[in-house]
């Protein structure tokens, strides 16, 4: 049977039935990832990117065409990159006389190897649609590194031409997108420094990962464009036990939730914010943290964290349990509550320790409907200054609990201005609080004993062994005393352990001063005036112009 009922020839393997089908098209996908420089498909790929349009026509057996159509990634192989605005010479990154410009840094990011540092000058760096996939809203995003432990350095000089010491209160390293309101950076296991964002960022891991941003600023984001990311400023997706820090993060002016995680089954992620300033965000709630419960959702803790000026129409913080404040200061914030907790008795509770709480207004300090009664929510509340409106808490102990009309800023806080705004320039990173006393105009102090996980304030200045509330530590000022004393000569006596007693056998006025230091780590002056005066017994004495002796006789 050579021919089919037209007379078309059959094929080796031929159909059955009377008909006999011509070859149809036969396609397949073939992806393969490679270093630049390697020779595949009879060339040499000397460009990083992705290579999609290779074809390959393959005769079958039965001499039928097939089409393979091949996609090649090709990733970079060095470990350093250097960026700006604009390509300089060979453009390849190798150093700043040859920076790449923005379009490859796009390009080059999401394939970069494991522990490759990006160093990027000042300028703005947008997302390219060649190299940038679309979010659903059909805006192009950056998609970050999938290599663990890649790092993103910004703050030098548009003009550098060497070294890598980078300056961020100089140079403003900025990621925006065209709309400011779109996601358009998406994080795996990356370290941000220097980086100033306009834009949202999401954060994706795999298990077990870690993303940092240190010295960053997160400035007049508006969210606003896309439900499936909350609407929030950093969101954490759906990972298991993966951690986000924030050190020394300058949170301002943004007009949406600035950190959320993901609530799922799943997520077990904690996000941690260190010597961090948030100052005028406005949300519905400022930190949103969902989770079926604290063993599922994210947690949070904040330490040497400064909030200023922030406004929540409902909740300042809204979370499933775990929250834990440690050493910060809040001030001038308004929220309906400041603490909205819908975690159930298996949840984590939370911490507030040594944290200030001065000019906020909180129509409540705390909500909570899940658990028998509101101590239930918090394992820890102690060593905190609270001023007006916090009856929830007048059942912890060394807490300090201020009347509604007590005025202590300007007694507690230095100010640059007439008004009682209290941040100011300390020499950190970002504003903090200046203390200018460590005692409430009664003389109560405001310190209480450091917490072990605590050991600077949000500058970095050392902390003492007993602290002071509030983000900012202020340092100990000599405390002076001042002792008089009479003995007679012969008599023994000692001062701060040392024998005085040589001292004694000379009828006299003696001046001594020590320097003690408490377990504290303060300094106290002791300041001692000694008589040694003669003899009680002895009633009469003679003198001579050049006499000798003890005037005896």
């Amino acid at each position: 049977v050579l021919t089919d009922q037209r007379g078309v020839s059959r094929l080796d393997p031929t159909c059955m039935g009377a008909y006999e089908i011509d070859c149809g098209s036969d396609t397949t996908f073939s992806t393969d990832t490679i270093n630049v420089g390697t020779k595949i498909y009879g060339q040499t790929f000397t460009e990083v990117g992705v290579h999609d349009s290779i074809f390959e026509t393959l005769q079958t057996a039965i001499g039928c065409d097939s089409v393979v159509m091949h996609k090649v990634v090709v990733k970079p192989t060095s470990l350093n990159y250097y960026v700006k605005t604009e390509r300089k010479n060979k453009g390849d990154g190798s150093d700043w006389d040859n920076a790449m410009n923005g379009e490859d840094f796009a390009k080059y990011l999401p394939l970069a190897p494991d522990g490759a540092t990006f160093y990027v000058a000042a300028g703005t760096y947008k997302p390219h649609p060649v190299y940038s996939d679309q979010n659903g809203d059909g805006k192009y995003v950056y998609f970050m590194p999938s290599a663990k432990n890649v790092s993103i350095v910004g703050g030098f000089s548009a003009d550098i031409k060497s070294g890598t010491k980078s300056e961020p209160q100089k140079y403003e390293t900025i990621f925006r997108s065209e709309d400011k309101s779109v996601q358009c950076f998406t994080s795996y296991s990356t370290n941000f420094y220097g980086v100033v964002f306009e834009s949202p960022i999401v954060v994706n891991f795999s298990e077990d990962l870690l993303a940092t941003f240190e010295k960053c600023t997160f400035r007049e984001i508006d969210p606003t464009y896309n439900s499936v990311y909350k609407k929030c400023v950093v969101y954490h997706s759906e990972v298991l036990k993966s951690v986000i820090e924030f050190r020394e993060c300058l949170f301002l002016k943004n007009k949406n939730t600035l950190l959320q995680g993901y609530q799922t089954p799943f997520n077990v992620g904690v996000d941690k914010c260190y010597n961090c300033t948030f100052v005028e965000n406005e949300a519905d709630f400022l930190f949103a943290f969902p989770g079926i419960d604290t063993k599922y959702g994210n947690s949070y803790e904040f330490e040497n964290c400064t909030f200023s000026n922030n406004k929540a129409n409902y909740g300042l913080f809204s979370h499933y349990g775990g929250l834990r404040l440690y050493n910060c200061s809040f001030f001038d914030n308004e929220a309906k509550t400041f603490l909205s907790d819908s975690s159930s008795d298996s949840s984590e509770s939370s911490t507030l320790v040594g944290n200030v709480f001065l000019k906020n207004k909180f129509t409540s300090f705390f909500e909570g409907t899940r658990r028998t009664t509101s101590s239930d929510y918090f394992d820890l509340v102690s060593h905190n200054l609270f001023q007006s409106g916090i009856t929830e808490m007048s059942g912890w102990s060394d807490n300090i609990n201020l009347s509604e009309t007590e005025k202590l800023e300007k007694n507690l806080f230095e100010t640059d201005s007439k008004d009682e705004f209290v941040l100011k320039n300390n020499g950190g990173f970002t504003p903090t609080v200046a203390l200018k006393s460590d005692k409430l105009s009664d003389g109560k102090s405001i310190r209480f004993p450091r917490l072990e996980n605590v050991l600077t304030d949000q500058r970095g200045v050392e902390r003492l062994d007993s602290t002071c509330m509030g983000a900012y530590e202020m340092n100990c000022r000599p405390v002076e005393t001042e002792l008089k004393d009479t003995v007679f000569v012969g008599d023994s006596y000692t001062f701060n352990g040392k024998n005085l007693d040589e001292t004694c056998q000379k009828v006299g006025s003696y001046h001594f001063i020590e320097t003690l230091t408490s377990a504290a780590g303060c300094d106290s002056v002791v300041k001692l005036s000694l008589a040694v005066r003669p003899l009680k017994n002895v009633s009469d004495y003679y003198v001579k112009t050049d006499g000798k002796g003890d005037g005896s006789d």
